[in-house]
Parts: C-alpha cells; sequence; structure tokens
C-alpha cells in the first residue's frame, strides 16, 4: 500500500531572512535623481504648455539617459507636427488648395498615421 499525502514527509520551505536591511542609495545619488526628476517635470510642464523647443540633457546615463534621449525624440517630433501643420493651414486654409496633405517623413507608428 502507498502512502498518503497526509503521511508523506513536508518539505522545508525557504525562510527570507527579514533582518537584513533595505539597501540604502548613497545620498550624493539620491539628491541627484531628485534633480533630474525636477527637471524632468519641468521640461513636460513646458512641453504641455506648447513649448516643443524644451529640451533634456543628453549626457545623464542609464535609465535617466534613456528616458531623456525618449523625450527629446518626443518633442522634436512634435516640433516637426506643430511645423507641418502651419504649412498645411497657410496651403489648404490661405492659398485654398484642398488637395494637399501633411507629410511627415520618418514618422512610425501612430505618428506615420
Amino acid at each position: 500500500m502507498g502512502t498518503t499525502i497526509a503521511q508523506q514527509p513536508r518539505k522545508k520551505r525557504a525562510v527570507v531572512s527579514k533582518t537584513e536591511p533595505e539597501p540604502q542609495m548613497p545620498t550624493q545619488t539620491a539628491g541627484l535623481s531628485a534633480a533630474r526628476a525636477r527637471q524632468v517635470l519641468e521640461a513636460l510642464s513646458a512641453f504641455r504648455n506648447g513649448d516643443f523647443s524644451v529640451r533634456l540633457p543628453t549626457g545623464w546615463d542609464d535609465i535617466d539617459g534613456q528616458i531623456a534621449a525618449a523625450f527629446n525624440h518626443i518633442t522634436a517630433q512634435e516640433a516637426r507636427i506643430a511645423s507641418e501643420v502651419a504649412r498645411l493651414s497657410a496651403t489648404v486654409g490661405r492659398e485654398g488648395r484642398l488637395k494637399h496633405r501633411m507629410s511627415l517623413p520618418g514618422s512610425v507608428g501612430g505618428w506615420a498615421d
């Protein structure tokens, strides 16, 4: 006769020690990240208010640098869109040439639609 589940010896679970302190970031690095976060917030606020010329520093490293690069790309793309809308508005609205279409070379995804 085989053993039942109740008779089988229990396996011990791995115990995670809760006595080890959480790793702390050095104060200097934490302050730098807060300063960068403020710069990102200021840039986002300017962008939200229609300033498409705002850019974040290009010398940041790690994830901060990737965020800055993505933000700078987005603002540059929006500046191109605004310029193209102004051109199209002048062409269609003022000159009456209705066959003109918006064109954004190099656009991808939803930007290209």
